[in-house]
């Protein structure tokens, strides 16, 4: 009976983790659809800095790349860790999204690592194999959005304070199967990671040191214990070490390049514009309850597209008893567990970043730091029940066992059906995959162009071209480009190379962008013949090339034609 929790470790965790890969791996490359705008632009930046050393705008191994215009500067972090999967596979969409897929796996073995510690295997098995099923972690770690490798670093660093005896222990849960001991080594990878968190996405940017504050606050007691030993001290001094050199990137940028910190925070948050303060007190507490409803949390929620999984939460609904549970104990213990309030504000910080913005809310990107909290939560709820069934007669537990499986198996197979399926499809115009394969149409023809007209009605479409064409990186200097610039905004490319992108209405466009347009494609003789990637026809004339259909009929201004055309012929 004693082996019986290392029993289960050495067979559980391997099968929860096969479970993670076959919920992250099959099928990358085409569910959900290829590719957002977002991945793509990652996965350029990525082959750049592989071919050049400089990102797309030449700029040498930057801390934040500029995607799309002034106001739109990513965290490097998640491209540098995309190199070596496309100097393996090519700039391919399997290879901008494996990492994280690859990642999230590794972030399933660190929660189990980290509620093993906390509450013995049994609770660590169910957390485990709650990250391995959830529709939210499944959803983001299937792109190459950068918000998703966040799980990862928190996880891995929180698991690797533990293992430095730098974290609480729940009250009444803690198990010496695995004692924590002082370790300087793990303290500072725990730091290191932690400053990796800090890094990778905005949100993460103001929940890390938030949550940094609130462990040190709620656990005192605990901290101040351990710096009176020498070698708590030395762990302290370590995990401190960490974080410093961790987020090196974000303290050198706030001193060279302060703007690229909170680029999207001018147009973003609810501070952006001037509002009563009762005003914004009411708006904040309405995307906390946005955040919180259990619709969106069990029943239909978004990812990054801004697509709904019909009928599918950020969770598995048959799991909702686990999170009632877990949280209704942690309330309960919080007056005399401080790692209960410590549970309770991990959870309660990271819907801020979402809730301090006045755009889109709910939002799985922007509370993308509490994910990890939520299968220690449902593993918590699942020891409290577990001690209840303990008194009911076998056959009952048996009984009730064996309908919980059922109802489990039932919403797994839910839940990606509703995934791998429907809303693959229904996801199509914000993956902007029509326009995808609309471009690839065109990029199979254009060496027979003399230009190729693309019209702007979508998001960034030069970023396809530079894939498709493809155009390498060594060469993207010399070729003629057209940008305008509006200061902390986007920007929009009017023309690369032999490519030309009609802004999106060319009658209510600013007339300096109309001006600039006009000028670019004017320059053409009108004897030139051409491709016009469209959506509406607005060009007139051509013979019809290829007409790509966007799979979800409602959405008929996703359909694209991609036809043969000639300035002579006239333009509406």
């Amino acid at each position: 009976m004693q082996d019986s929790p290392a029993t289960l470790a050495r067979y559980g965790l391997p099968a929860i983790l096969l479970i993670a890969a076959l919920a992250r791996l099959p099928w990358l490359a085409s569910v959900p659809p290829p590719l957002n705008q977002d991945e793509a632009s990652r996965g350029y930046d990525a082959w750049a800095l592989l071919e050049t050393g400089a990102d797309r705008r030449g700029e040498s191994w930057p801390f934040f790349l500029e995607s799309f215009g002034p106001g739109d500067f990513t965290a490097a972090l998640s491209t540098y860790l995309t190199i070596p999967f496309v100097a393996l596979l090519g700039p391919t969409v399997t290879a901008m999204r494996l990492p994280c897929a690859l990642l999230g796996i590794a972030t399933v073995a660190a929660i189990f690592g980290l509620v093993r510690r906390w509450m013995g295997v049994p609770a660590a098995l169910v957390a485990g194999i709650v990250l391995a099923l959830n529709p939210w972690h499944i959803s983001l770690t299937r792109t190459a959005h950068e918000a998703a490798f966040a799980p990862f670093f928190l996880a891995t660093a929180l698991w690797a304070w533990q293992r430095a005896g730098l974290l609480l222990r729940p009250a009444g849960c803690a198990t010496d199967e695995l004692p924590d001991r002082p370790s300087t080594v793990w303290a500072a990878l725990g730091g290191l990671l932690m400053g990796g968190h800090a890094w990778v996405y905005p949100a993460t940017r103001l929940f890390t040191p938030l949550f940094v504050a609130a462990s040190l606050g709620i656990g005192w007691r605990h901290f101040i214990e351990l710096g009176k030993a020498r070698a708590g001290r030395r762990v302290l001094l370590a995990a401190a070490a960490g974080i410093v050199i961790g987020t090196a990137p974000l303290w050198i940028t706030a001193l060279t390049h302060p703007e690229r910190l909170a680029a999207r925070a001018r147009a973003t948050l609810i501070f952006a514009k001037p509002l009563p303060p009762s005003e914004m007190l009411l708006k904040f507490a309405g995307n906390l309850a946005k955040n919180i409803d259990p619709r969106y949390l069990f029943w239909q929620c978004d990812e990054m597209s801004g697509v709904t999984i019909p009928y599918v939460g950020q969770h598995l609904l048959v799991l909702a008893p686990l999170l009632i549970v877990g949280m209704a104990r942690l309330l309960l213990n919080a007056h005399r567990s401080t790692w209960d309030r410590w549970i309770l504000a991990w959870l309660f910080l990271a819907l801020i970043p979402a809730a301090i913005c006045r755009d889109w809310n709910p939002h799985a990107l922007r509370t993308i730091g509490g994910l990890a909290a939520y299968p220690v939560i449902m593993a918590y709820g699942a020891m409290a029940i577990g001690e209840r069934l303990r008194h009911w007669p076998t056959a009952k537990r048996t009984l009730t066992a064996g309908v919980a499986t059922l109802a489990l198996a039932a919403n797994i197979v839910h839940a990606a059906y509703r995934y791998g399926w429907e809303f693959r499809i229904a996801a199509e115009p914000g993956y902007q995959n029509t326009l995808l394969r609309a471009l690839e149409v065109a990029a199979e023809h254009s060496e027979e162009a003399d230009f190729i007209l693309v019209t702007n009605r979508s998001n960034q479409p030069y970023i396809y071209v530079l894939l498709l064409e493809p155009i390498p990186p060594t060469m993207l200097a010399e070729i003629p480009t057209v940008i305008v610039n509006y200061p902390h905004a986007f920007h929009e490319v009017l023309r690369l190379g032999k490519y030309y992108f009609a802004p999106h209405d060319l009658k209510e466009a600013l007339p300096e962008v109309k001006t600039t347009f006009d000028r670019a494609f004017g320059a053409l003789p009108p004897s030139a013949q051409g491709l016009v990637v469209e959506t509406r026809g607005r060009f007139k004339g051509g013979r019809i090339l290829a007409t790509i259909p966007c799979s979800d009929r409602r959405r008929l201004d996703d359909d694209f034609e991609v036809r043969w055309w000639s300035p002579g012929e006239g333009r509406q």
